[in-house]
């Protein structure tokens, strides 16, 4: 997962580059102001939602690719008291838009760390193969 691609843009050109990556994935994620002016990641579907100058974040948006809580499957038994497993991996293709570089390198660290090894954590891999950053 270590392939960068590097791409210069004109400023003037960012907004309309933000619609149009909004409308082509099915998640897209950057740095939002919350009402005291701190700032988030999060989901957006409006390109005046995205904050066009931000702080760091309190919670680095790698939280979005590996969150600190999540549910990882869920069961239930049938009517012969079999369980049934629900487990499901989030394939959504997603954009993380405004991600500095530390925190690029740091998913440099969980790809080598949760996929690189001769285990992989299936949840992760899927997020991350179907996640591009953008710094």
């Amino acid at each position: 997962m270590s392939e960068l691609q590097y791409y210069a843009m004109r400023t003037d050109r960012v907004t309309e580059a933000i619609k149009r990556l909004i409308g082509a994935t099915d998640q897209f994620i950057a740095p939002v102001l919350d009402r005291h002016g701190e700032t988030f990641f999060a989901e957006v579907t409006d390109v005046a939602d995205v904050a066009e100058r931000w702080r760091n974040s309190l919670l680095s948006p790698v939280a979005q690719l590996y969150p600190p809580k999540e549910t990882l499957f869920a069961f239930r038994l049938d009517e012969q008291g079999t369980p049934e497993l629900d487990y499901k991996l989030d394939e959504r293709k997603r954009i993380i838009y405004g991600i500095r570089p530390c925190d690029t390198k740091a998913v440099a660290y969980l790809d080598r760390f949760l996929m690189g090894g001769e285990f992989e954590d299936s949840q992760y891999a899927a997020r991350r193969r179907n996640t591009k950053l953008i710094t």
